[in-house]
C-alpha cells in the first residue's frame, strides 16, 4: 500500500513536471483530471490538495476557477521554484536538473522514480532555498 506522503510526492511531481514542460507559458487552464488518464476521483483530490499545498507555500501561482473544482487558471511555477528545478542536484552524474528528472519521471507516470524525485527537490529547496522541508513520512 501506497502512503499519503508517496502518493502527495507523486502528486506534486505530476503537477510540477506539467509546468516545467510548459514554461514560460502560463497555463490558461490546468485541468487536474486530466494529470494522470486513470486516476479516480480520490487521486484527483489529491491533485487538488497537493496544488493548493504549492500554492500556499510559494512554489506555484494560480487561481482557482470554481470552489473545490479540480480546475485552475493561470498557473506557473515561480521564480525560486524555477531557479530550483534548473538547479543540478550535487550527487548526480551526469549533470541533470531537478526539473529535468521530475519531467521525465512525470512523464513515465513512475511512481517510484517520481516519488524519490519529489523528495530530493523539497529537501533541496528546504535546505538550500530558504523553502519548507518536505513534512515527514507519516
Amino acid at each position: 500500500m501506497t502512503s499519503r506522503i508517496e502518493r502527495f510526492d507523486r502528486a506534486v511531481g505530476l503537477i510540477l513536471g506539467k509546468l516545467y514542460e510548459e514554461f514560460p507559458h502560463e497555463m490558461r487552464v490546468l485541468d487536474l483530471t486530466k494529470l494522470d488518464p486513470d486516476a479516480d476521483a480520490d487521486e484527483v483530490e489529491l491533485f487538488r490538495q497537493s496544488l493548493n499545498f504549492l500554492l500556499r507555500e510559494g512554489f506555484v501561482n494560480a487561481r482557482a476557477i470554481a470552489s473545490n473544482a479540480p480546475i485552475y487558471g493561470n498557473v506557473s511555477l515561480t521564480m525560486n521554484t524555477l531557479a530550483m528545478m534548473r538547479r543540478v542536484p550535487d550527487s548526480l552524474q551526469p549533470q541533470v536538473t531537478w526539473g529535468d528528472r521530475i519531467g521525465t519521471a512525470a512523464k513515465a507516470v513512475a511512481k517510484e522514480g517520481l516519488s524519490v524525485a519529489v523528495r530530493g527537490f523539497l529537501d533541496y529547496a528546504g535546505t538550500h532555498m530558504g523553502l519548507p522541508r518536505r513534512p515527514p513520512e507519516t
